[in-house]
């Protein structure tokens, strides 16, 4: 059975947050994103390749590629800060105490719903 888009979406943002927060993680990710990406459970169509591109948050006017030589380009924000697990915790308790809006941004939180008294996050 081939996987659904929200198994899809769940593998992407995994490995994005990953990327964002390992620097060994991210050079792996940016020079083999198909590997990387299988690695992580995603399952690669047949002729579906991707290249990642790093983009700056200080650039606003930095174009996007949809596609480079056959490839899909997947876009992966560069994160100028280190946020450490205590930190991420933190927030994760807290965004899904406040709003659950914010809670599918962490990923300790992504099959929450949409009250707080239900969410999975407490």
């Amino acid at each position: 059975m081939p996987q659904t888009q929200d198994e899809i979406v769940r593998i992407f943002k995994q490995v994005t947050a990953q990327a964002q927060a390992d620097a060994d993680y991210k050079a792996k990710y940016l020079a083999d994103p198909d590997s990387t990406l299988t690695a992580a459970g995603l399952e690669m169509p047949p002729n579906t390749s991707f290249r990642v591109q790093l983009i700056s948050s200080a650039d606003d006017h930095q174009e996007y590629e949809l596609e480079d030589d056959g490839k899909t380009v997947l876009v992966l924000p560069d994160v100028e800060e280190h946020i450490g697990d205590e930190s991420l915790a933190t927030a994760a308790a807290a965004s899904c105490d406040s709003t659950a809006s914010t809670c599918s941004t962490v990923c300790t939180c992504l099959s929450s719903s949409s009250s707080k008294s239900t969410n999975s996050c407490s």
